[in-house]
């Protein structure tokens, strides 16, 4: 199987996939984080690229995996219509993103709006990494073309991941994912 991991970051996920038998390629928008992937690993292949505009030709990969990046994506249509592009027919694409719950609680004002997107500022790793993301409902996650493109499989959402900070005391889901199969 050949696998398309789409924020692959410094490429350790690579590993996993391989030690299973597929063919793995990363691709993220960072130089540096490419060139570390290269120096781990001189066997996959590594590109950097944008998740919104595949380097890939149509109909390549088996499975395309991203996680933790999908949230900070402005046009997630437009990278879901990438995935559909490079997928084979029948092909899984599964994500990992941080929940629209925890966006909404880090909106950090006296009044919220789920539905309206704006930048959103958070901390992981006790504090050591901000970040700032556009926040998104579950109406964006899984639009009617999504659904349109691909068959759901299976949703989970979860309460916790390593590195994040809570927020207060309440219980509330921080990250989700997607499985699915194209159509």
């Amino acid at each position: 199987k050949s696998v398309l991991d789409v924020a692959c970051g410094d490429g350790t996920d690579g590993k996993i996939y391989k030690d299973m038998g597929a063919t793995y390629t990363g691709v993220d928008i960072s130089e540096e984080n490419i060139r570390v992937a290269k120096t781990l690993d001189n066997q996959s292949k590594f590109l950097v690229g944008r998740a919104e505009d595949l380097a890939f030709t149509n109909e390549s990969f088996d499975l395309v995996v991203s996680k933790y990046a999908i949230q900070s994506f402005l046009d997630i249509e437009k990278f879901y219509k990438e995935v559909r592009r490079v997928l084979k027919p029948g092909g899984k694409f599964i994500f990992l993103g941080t929940h629209p719950t925890r966006q909404f609680i880090e909106k950090n004002k006296v009044s919220k709006d789920y539905f309206k997107s704006e930048i959103v500022a958070s901390t992981i790793f006790n504090g050591k990494i901000k970040l700032e993301e556009p926040s998104h409902t579950f109406n964006e996650y899984l639009s009617a073309q999504f659904l349109k493109d691909f068959d759901l499989r299976s949703f989970v959402e979860k309460e916790e991941f390593p590195g994040a900070d809570r927020i207060g005391e309440d219980n509330y889901p921080c990250f989700f994912i997607v499985e699915s199969v194209k159509r």
